[in-house]
């Protein structure tokens, strides 16, 4: 079960950093609030992610680093998820204002648990793919969206992402998603830095 609930956060934290800029740009660092609802509680933190184009062509590098926890003080425990994924992506520009793409990753989940001083640490590997949209509506918005699959341990996981950019320079935008895994949801609300 906690392997099950681990492939759902990192499906779920990987596909919520979607990078972009006030046209459809790939060279992005982003850093982003975390809120992620699982078996009845919520967990926050943060996340790290970047995208960068190879040279000039419509290939690009991607990864992205998550931390979200939450401790329940009543029994002196905590529960925390870290997620880590690198990979390559490929995008298929249809107009000046509308990209698709896809991805593949590597993927780690880390999932621990402590109670007291008594410590459970659980890690697995596995790989990821994604296929999305990108859609400059107007110069200062761009929406995205995006259908994930996951595998950790051979068990799979599919998930869904939606986000919002508001632009408003042409290096920094600010960002809100939400993305739906499993039993798992997720919110979070970002800052990316366009280079």
């Amino acid at each position: 079960m906690t392997i099950k609930i681990a492939m759902a956060v990192v499906l779920i934290l990987s596909a919520s950093s979607v990078q972009a800029a006030d046209s459809i740009r790939w060279n992005a660092i982003s850093a982003s609030y975390q809120s992620v609802d699982v078996l009845d509680e919520t967990l926050t933190g943060y996340g790290l992610s970047f995208t960068k184009q190879l040279l000039d062509t419509n290939a690009f590098f991607l990864g992205s680093a998550t931390d979200v926890s939450k401790e329940f003080d009543q029994f002196d425990a905590e529960l925390q998820f870290n997620t880590y994924n690198f990979g390559f992506g490929y995008k298929n520009t249809i107009t000046n204002s509308l990209d698709f793409y896809g991805t593949i990753t590597f993927e780690k989940a880390e999932a621990e648990s402590q109670v007291g001083i008594i410590k459970s640490t659980t890690s697995e590997n596995g790989f990821g793919l994604s296929a999305g949209v990108r859609w400059l509506l107007i110069e200062s918005i761009e929406l995205g969206g995006s259908i994930g699959y996951i595998e950790v341990d051979r068990k799979p996981s599919t998930g869904l992402n939606v986000s919002a950019l508001f632009h408003i320079s042409d290096s920094i935008s600010l960002g809100a998603g939400y993305s739906v895994a499993e039993d798992v949801n997720s919110y979070s609300a970002s800052a990316m830095w366009f280079f």
